[in-house]
């Protein structure tokens, strides 16, 4: 099973919540507004979504319930049946871009799903469940008085939204942002159109899938940092060694690999823009 706890930062607005998976590990996240309860991101299974809503339950009065996926990527969507499908325990809108449901399509045909429940059956209550509202550009959760604007970041993925609360100067980065740098998609040059885009919100606060501590924008402007480096290394054909790109600081032998992995594929789709020019 795996554990969820609520994350309290200082400061941080009363009406904003944060739920962190240690194990994966990945962040989720709900606004209260006067009129709803959001749910940003879903986890890895209905069971961890279930702990959320535990704790949520005491605050959700005559709120009507709303889910947003940022982006269909498995850690944060396996949590969707537990509002949507034919046994869905709390039936709810969920809301994604137009591209989500098919590159979860796509996802569930690969089989990620039962080799993830073979390695561990705290998955058991995970499953694919697309958006039940698809938005193709710019939408809005008008919540009386906090207002969330989902708008379209793509770059990390195609379907990737994020999401910012103008009233609180508050920016949800979904993984368009992390630390200690995103995994680009094949042209990393629309990843960093979004954190230029997400910088010029002026965020006062910035939460993010996969940067635990962090809530200040300035791993907006490290993770641009590292793409602007990226482009000089891939122009000048030297070879930017992960373990240089990596910081010393990153904690277990998983992490590592994974971040080993992005750099590979971004260092790749970088110098892809620049074969043959």
């Amino acid at each position: 099973m795996f554990e969820v706890e609520a994350v309290h930062y200082a400061g941080l607005d009363a009406r904003i919540r944060v739920y962190r998976c240690a194990d994966v590990p990945v962040d989720s996240f709900a606004v209260l507004t006067r009129r709803f309860a959001v749910i940003v991101d879903t986890l890895i299974s209905q069971e961890a979504m279930l702990a959320v809503l535990a704790d949520l339950e005491p605050d959700l009065g005559s709120r009507g319930l709303l889910v947003v996926n940022t982006h269909g990527d498995w850690d944060h969507v396996w949590g969707n049946g537990l509002f949507a499908g034919p046994d869905a325990a709390r039936p709810a809108p969920i809301i994604g871009h137009e591209g989500a449901e098919t590159r979860m399509r796509e996802a569930e045909a690969s089989g990620i799903l039962e080799e993830k429940r073979a390695e561990d059956p705290a998955y058991r209550t995970a499953g694919w469940f697309p958006p039940t509202l698809s938005i193709a550009g710019p939408g809005r959760i008008e919540g009386g008085d906090l207002s969330l604007s989902l708008l379209p970041a793509p770059g990390h993925t195609p379907d990737h939204l994020a999401i910012w609360i103008p009233q609180v100067r508050l920016l949800l980065a979904g993984d368009a942002a992390e630390w200690p740098f995103p995994e680009a998609g094949d042209d990393p040059s629309v990843l960093r159109a979004t954190l230029r885009r997400m910088r010029d919100l002026g965020p006062r606060t910035v939460l993010y899938c996969h940067a635990p501590g962090r809530t200040t924008p300035d791993l907006i402007d490290e993770n641009l940092v590292y793409f602007e480096r990226l482009e000089e290394e891939a122009r000048s054909g030297r070879d930017w060694a992960a373990a240089e790109a990596i910081p010393p600081d990153l904690d277990g032998a998983l992490d590592r690999s994974l971040y080993e992995s992005f750099h590979q594929h971004n260092v790749a789709a970088m110098r892809g823009r620049f074969r043959g020019q």
